[in-house]
């Protein structure tokens, strides 16, 4: 679809449409293209991406426990996955924020080894 402006929101919408579906690097979570008020255009998204779900679970023996895991994403790759099981809130917000900083301090590592953000970004550029 060539168009140089869209003249309706529906012809922007179609656009994008077919603007994400053509870029096979990204899945859904990655930036995507999307029209604004006036027409103004945005490539927004994430590299890093973070799934998670936690389900209340009440045991046969009466016990509760909240259950889950975490997945974390760069690009499509996962680079991590942890199984959580918490007793309460407090307990599952701890687990898991530990959990992110570990996966935030190997990111932060990563880059600090390369030199610097700026010449680890220059290593991934194509």
């Amino acid at each position: 679809m060539s168009i140089t402006k869209p003249e309706s929101w529906e012809e922007a919408e179609a656009w994008e449409s077919v603007a994400n579906k053509s870029n096979s690097t990204w899945d859904m979570h990655g930036p995507r293209w999307r029209f604004d008020c006036g027409f103004k255009l945005d490539y927004d998204g994430g590299i890093i991406q973070i799934n998670s779900r936690f389900y209340p679970c009440r045991y046969t023996n009466g016990d509760f426990a909240w259950d889950g895991h975490i997945s974390v994403y760069v690009l499509k790759c996962r680079i991590g996955d942890k199984h959580i099981k918490a007793a309460n809130l407090k307990e599952l917000r701890g687990k898991s924020e530990e959990y992110m900083n570990s996966i935030a301090s190997a990111i932060h590592g990563v880059i600090k080894k390369s030199g610097g953000l700026i010449k680890f970004l220059k290593q991934v550029k194509p």
